[in-house]
């Protein structure tokens, strides 16, 4: 330890000169990489991480409300500074540079679909649990739903941090203060869906956003808040109802749509599947057809040659006699009679041939059929898709309304009743 000391010690001028932002110090991976080497003799790491947050908070005389964190190789000192005037202190994410709360981010997730992703099962848990719209009143929304989403959050990130690094609160924070608005926004759609569904505490929640001023149990009075779009239109849950009723209708219309789209194309697909089954059965096709081709070729050449063996036979036997000519005609009627059953095989492959003829072209059929059946089901297809088209922009306007009037909602989650 005394070895760090002495290579901070030497180094704290130029740290406090060119690393001090504020109430934030970093010390840079360079020379948290030096900590590291002097301490390769100790093989734990939370052991190695406490003597160097140990020396750290000695060269640098630390409160005991000082924050020591270890984010991307570096070491992060973030000052206690309370509140005064005239004083500028970064409050937010414990202090942590936000720069280096992004670069974490992006090492870790990559992208921010994975983080939007990640988010949208937690705040789906929640609204099935803790903040579950069709159990909870507003008033311990107002007082709970913060911690619950930061402890949910925390939680999470937690799976990908050190724990003894300081940063996961920090970190969850940064995470939760970049998609507050998608996720106030995730709850407000949950809360208008239960109103389509005449969920009656969704019912109760929705309305209390009225902006009137009522007596509190306290005696005393209250307002209430109010949703205001941003084009200071005031909604209640009546316009709200209509708006949503009409978005609801727009995509049953839409996935009704989609569904003949669709089964279209799951036409277009069988057409397909059989046009390739029928020309898999006409390649076997031809492939006989060649072979009996071959064979009828084979067979013509061995008729000739038993005609021509034939007509020499009855050459000779003209001029034979006793023995010798009963000798040639046996053989005249072997030959005779193999030409007859070498004919009758000729006639059977003929034969074959026009059955495989009539199979080749009853399967040309087939496939022109299944085409034009193929293609009338591609003209259903561009026709649906244009009418899709149209669908969704005659629905902009309805979309356009929704959109706002969602975030209006979201917006009005997150104020809370005022003392008049």
């Amino acid at each position: 330890m005394t070895q760090l000391r002495e290579v901070l010690t030497s180094r704290k001028d130029e740290i406090l000169a060119h690393q001090k932002q504020g109430n934030v110090i970093t010390i840079s991976e360079e020379i948290s990489g030096q900590f590291h080497d002097l301490l390769t003799h100790i093989e734990q790491r939370d052991e190695k991480i406490d003597q160097i947050r140990s020396v750290v908070r000695d060269v640098f005389e630390l409160q005991e409300r000082d924050l020591v964190v270890f984010l991307n190789g570096k070491i992060v000192i973030r000052l206690f500074c309370p509140p005064q005037e005239g004083q500028r202190c970064e409050r937010r994410f414990e202090g942590l540079p936000p720069e280096e709360l992004e670069a974490l981010k992006v090492k870790i997730f990559k992208n921010d679909e994975t983080v939007v992703g990640e988010l949208a099962v937690i705040v789906d848990s929640l609204m099935e649990n803790e903040l579950n719209f069709s159990r909870i009143s507003n008033e311990w929304f107002s007082a709970n739903y913060l911690k619950i989403l930061q402890s949910a959050i925390h939680e999470w990130v937690g799976r990908f941090v050190k724990p003894d690094s300081g940063v996961k609160e920090p970190f969850g924070n940064y995470i939760l203060r970049q998609h507050w608005k998608l996720i106030h926004e995730k709850m407000a759609q949950r809360i208008v869906d239960l109103l389509i569904d005449k969920d009656p505490n969704a019912m109760t929640f929705i309305k209390f956003y009225s902006g009137d001023v009522v007596m509190g149990v306290d005696k005393r009075r209250w307002r209430l808040p109010e949703i205001i779009d941003t084009e200071n239109k005031k909604w209640n849950y009546s316009t709200i109802l209509a708006i949503a009723l009409q978005k609801r209708k727009n995509l049953d219309a839409l996935k009704a749509r989609d569904q003949v789209v669709r089964e279209i194309q799951k036409s277009i697909a069988e057409c397909d599947e059989s046009i390739r089954k029928i020309e898999q059965e006409r390649e076997s096709l031809e492939a006989e057809r060649e072979a009996l081709l071959q064979e009828a070729a084979t067979t013509e050449t061995f008729i000739s040659e038993l005609e021509a063996a034939l007509a020499s036979l009855r050459s000779k036997l003209k001029a034979s006699e006793g023995e010798a000519r009963t000798e040639l005609q046996k053989e005249i009627n072997e030959k005779m009679i193999l030409i007859k059953r070498t004919t009758i095989k000729e006639d059977e492959i003929y034969n074959q041939q026009k059955r495989l003829d009539a199979q080749f072209k009853l399967s040309e059929s087939k496939i022109q059929k299944t085409q034009h059946l193929k293609n009338s089901y591609i003209k259903k297809l561009r026709e649906e898709n244009e009418k899709t088209a149209q669908l969704i922009k005659s629905q902009q306007d309805v979309d356009q309304k929704y959109e706002i009037m969602i975030a209006a909602v979201a917006k009005a989650l997150t104020k809370k009743k005022v003392p008049v």
